[in-house]
């Protein structure tokens, strides 16, 4: 009776050993699957929906902008309609029934109470799209973000995988090539058990089955334990592989802010600005480490060639009580006439822009000016060629700059921080002295990384309109 009951218990185990087995045995075969699926479903849609709005980082169209303004107008000429009925309600002496409503009983109340509903129905309906259109940015640049960041997790997962199957088959390709069966290690330590078995078998026959079942739930533990420990090492690949996503997607893309009135219009061209400016210093900086390598290869291919002179003048006058060979002469006359057929053969050419960039230059330095900028260095300065003054304004230091971009051919001048790295100082911003500059010279505020406020202008009469912005100052 006992014993049947054992042999119960031992059969139910054995049934949810089994089916434990099964559910990780699925798991462990599907997950790879799942994972090159949902990497191609996430890179897919991350291509097809959401690189195109990376050049202006995920900003409102033209046509959106349209629709956020027309909103935005419509909720304040409504708002501004509720507050005068409401003011001419309390003027009026027009009281308010329990459900907040203006009392219909006058002639006058039933006009406010049309007008304020008028008012409360497009504010409801306005409201929905106004929110929407302002946070549509942050919604895409995070569906974006999420597109991204898994496929990067999923592709990581296919990755080691793909890099784990590779080792196992170069590993085990001789025996694949020679026919050899390949044993798993579970398999391996059955077989080195079963001459015990067998031994155990011999003494009696309840000792045999004990011990046969209990190593039966060994082997189905350890192969589960494996499987559990495949799948707990995929998802920890693809957390990792989520993290590095969402962090590279943040570094190479910042989140847009909300859309205000004063954004709406100007933030997609700020961003594409600051983007080129950033691809142009970046193009600098590449462009001078080549050319201090190009230098020091130079240089040292110089030092080389002179060794070997020096040795071979040595050699030759150990051999030889002949006068002196003139080959240093030579490669002296040779190099001194060089360097004019270079200068020669590459002339600098100046255009009509850093021509009067050195005529503006020159005639601020005539009157005692402190000259900064990259104008000096035309030809490397990249896509933006500029000129300073530096000055100070209520304590704030800052550069009363012009500058011109090759690119679009266009010139404007304004006030900019001293240093890139500085901070916008607010105060300055909000000073009586700063606005009063900006309206009286046709500024625009700009508050970004660089610029204070700058305006537009065009080469016939720029340094005029220059030169008056700096006469404030001085």
């Amino acid at each position: 009776m006992g014993k049947q009951k054992n042999d119960e218990a031992a059969n139910k185990l054995v049934g949810i050993m089994v089916a434990v087995f099964l559910i990780f045995l699925f798991a462990s075969v599907i997950a790879p699957i799942a994972a090159l699926v949902l990497f191609l479903v996430n890179w897919i849609r991350y291509l097809a929906q959401d690189r195109k709005w990376r050049p202006t980082n995920f900003w409102l169209t033209e046509q959106e902008q349209e629709q956020y303004e027309n909103a935005a107008y419509v909720l304040s000429q409504a708002d501004e309609e509720r507050r005068r009925v409401r003011d001419s309600a309390v003027r009026q002496g027009i009281y308010r029934n329990q459900d907040g409503q203006i009392s219909r009983r006058s002639y006058a109340g039933k006009e406010l109470r049309e007008r304020e509903n008028t008012a409360n129905s497009l504010i409801n309906d306005c409201t929905p799209i106004y929110q929407e259109l302002e946070s549509r940015p942050q919604n895409r640049w995070k569906k974006a973000r999420s597109h991204y960041s898994n496929a990067f997790g999923f592709g990581l997962v296919v990755f080691i995988l793909l890099a784990a199957g590779l080792v196992w088959y170069n590993n085990n390709y001789q025996h694949l090539s020679e026919g050899k069966p390949i044993q798993s290690e579970v398999v391996d330590s059955t077989e080195v058990e079963k001459p015990q078995m067998e031994g155990q078998a011999e003494n009696a026959e309840d000792q045999t089955d004990s011990s046969s079942e209990k190593d039966i739930f060994e082997i189905w533990g350890t192969s589960i334990g494996y499987m559990a420990g495949f799948l707990g090492a995929l998802a920890l690949i693809w957390l990792i592989g989520w993290l590095i996503g969402r962090i590279r997607f943040a570094l190479k893309n910042p989140e847009p802010p909300l859309v205000s009135a004063y954004n709406v219009n100007t933030y997609a061209e700020e961003f594409m600005e600051k983007k080129a400016r950033k691809e142009a210093e970046r193009q600098q900086r590449k462009e001078r480490r080549e050319q201090k390598r190009e230098q020091k290869r130079t240089a040292e291919k110089l030092a080389k060639e002179e060794k070997i002179r020096i040795n071979e003048q040595k050699l030759e006058a150990e051999n030889s009580k002949a006068e002196p060979d003139t080959a240093s002469n030579v490669v002296a006359a040779e190099t001194e006439t060089v360097a004019p057929i270079a200068i020669a053969n590459n002339p600098h050419q100046r255009s009509k822009e850093e021509n009067l960039f050195i005529s503006w230059a020159d005639s601020l330095r005539n009157e005692g000016y402190n000259i900064t900028g990259n104008w000096e260095n035309w030809e490397n300065a990249g896509l933006w060629k500029n000129l300073a003054v530096v000055s100070s304004m209520n304590g704030v230091d800052i550069r009363i700059i012009v500058e011109y971009y090759v690119k679009s051919k266009k010139i404007y001048f304004g006030i900019a921080k001293l240093n890139d790295e500085d901070k916008v100082s607010q105060e300055l911003l909000n000073s009586e002295t700063f606005q009063n500059v900006i309206t009286e010279n046709g500024l625009t505020v700009k508050n970004n990384e660089w610029w204070y406020c700058l305006k537009f202008s065009t080469f016939d009469k720029v340094f005029q309109e220059y030169r008056h912005l700096i006469d404030k100052f001085n």
